[in-house]
């Protein structure tokens, strides 16, 4: 696709896995939540399911696990988090070319009534004391690690877990479902490019170019694709749905791939139509504060006010998105918030 892998009709490179991968899908103990009287992967849990099944783990467990965990120092996963939930709570929310940008209107979602309701919801699960202590020091693989030895009820979290936990945990008893959401009947599905989670591509200057070219395309070819899952299994799947049925043997993991798969929709890619955005990315700055650093200082009490913080944070992203655009065309880019 032009602007996506090719470029001036040359293409640079090949694409050989999914961009259908979420890194917030709920994984939960079994033993635990069946316990609490929940089943998630048959009865879709609803934000109130969630926040109370965290509280009744945490009171099953009188101090020895808790109902959730997250790796809150590994700043990455607060935007994910707070902002798949808010999707679910029906906030529209097309393209993801810019983090938490809405293609549709080229405005910014953090001050977003959805939004502010998926902070409340983490920082009413904080005040229950869900949360697995210290879950602000520790990184997302060792909250992983938690989880699969019997520290906490549920995680939001990739599938790429799972291999982990049968590897090095085999009696852990787990399971997936879809992320709890606000309203069933209202949600808003989660937006993928064109563009696929990774690529292949080809030295310039290789010595075996036509050798390499058969390898490129065999990788692509619905059998590459077989094969390629039989390696990667559901951590990194091929982007070919027919081939998924190799990804794994395991009845559950299948599922959740199924589950995983049917969150996403393909939304526009600006870069499709005008190159130029990509300048534009380019000359963005990360603000600071950011999203991410926000929700860690309002989990960690550092930050109190939801609606103060979020609005703060969007004006400036706003401000830096506008110098980034002039920034963009005084060097010649066709762009502009429309």
């Amino acid at each position: 696709i032009e602007g996506i892998n090719v470029f001036d009709g040359k293409t640079y490179c090949l694409p050989h896995s999914t961009s259908k991968r979420t890194g917030t899908m709920l994984l939960y103990n079994n033993d635990y939540l069946q316990e609490a009287g929940y089943d998630p992967t048959n009865e879709q849990m609803t934000w109130e399911d969630y926040r109370a099944a965290a509280k009744k783990v945490t009171e099953n467990g009188a101090g020895s696990y808790y109902g959730v965990i997250l790796g809150g120092n590994q700043l990455g996963r607060w935007g994910a988090v707070v902002g798949d939930l808010a999707r679910t709570a029906g906030r529209s929310f097309v393209g993801d070319t810019i983090d938490h940008l809405d293609l549709l209107t080229g405005e910014y979602l953090f001050a977003t009534d959805e939004y502010i309701a998926a902070m409340e919801l983490l920082l009413a699960m904080n005040d229950d004391g869900s949360f697995f202590p210290g879950y602000l020091s520790i990184n997302a693989p060792q909250a992983r690690a938690q989880i699969a030895q019997g520290a906490a009820g549920m995680i939001l979290q990739g599938l790429w877990c799972l291999p982990q936990w049968k590897a090095e945990n085999p009696d852990f008893n787990w399971n997936t479902a879809h992320i709890p959401v606000a309203d069933p009947a209202n949600m808003s599905p989660l937006h993928v490019s064109t563009a696929t989670g990774n690529e292949m591509w080809l030295y310039s200057g290789s010595e075996y170019p036509e050798i390499s070219a058969d390898i490129m395309q065999y990788w692509v070819s619905l059998d590459g694709q077989y094969a390629w899952n039989r390696v990667a299994g559901v951590s990194d799947p091929g982007y070919n749905p027919q081939a998924m049925s190799t990804a794994s043997e395991d009845p559950r993991e299948l599922k959740a791939l199924e589950v995983q798969s049917q969150l996403f929709r393909v939304g526009p890619s600006p870069l499709i139509r005008n190159q130029d955005v990509a300048l534009v990315s380019a000359e963005l700055k990360s603000v600071t504060p950011n999203f991410n650093e926000v929700i860690q200082g309002l989990m960690a009490g550092q930050l109190t006010d939801v609606k103060k913080e979020f609005q703060d944070l969007l004006e400036r992203s706003s401000a830096e998105l506008d110098r980034a655009i002039k920034a963009a065309q005084d060097k010649g880019a066709n762009v502009s918030r429309d």
